[in-house]
């Protein structure tokens, strides 16, 4: 697993929740915005900011998203990058 902390984080597919290496990568009072929700639906872009040990969350609105894919080829790296996430 990766250990870096990051402040921001964005991720590019959605994700039926939030995935928990995402969140425990951020730094205190870091950002992570991900589309959330099942893909045949549409998903929720939510933003979650790390307050101490709680994350704030936000309802930016609906958006539709590529799936986040589950399994990574051999190869693929760790971090914010896995599944087709970028860091900012």
């Amino acid at each position: 697993m990766n250990e870096a902390k990051h402040a921001t984080g964005k991720v590019t597919a959605a994700a039926a929740s939030v995935p928990l290496p995402l969140q425990g990568e951020l730094t205190e009072g870091g950002r992570l915005v991900i589309p959330v929700g099942a893909t045949h639906r549409g998903q929720q872009m939510m933003r979650y900011t790390l307050l101490g040990c709680e994350f704030l969350t936000e309802n930016l609105g609906q958006f539709s998203f590529v799936p986040l894919i589950a399994e990574q080829p051999k190869g693929v790296g760790k971090g914010f990058r896995q599944g087709g996430g970028s860091l900012s």
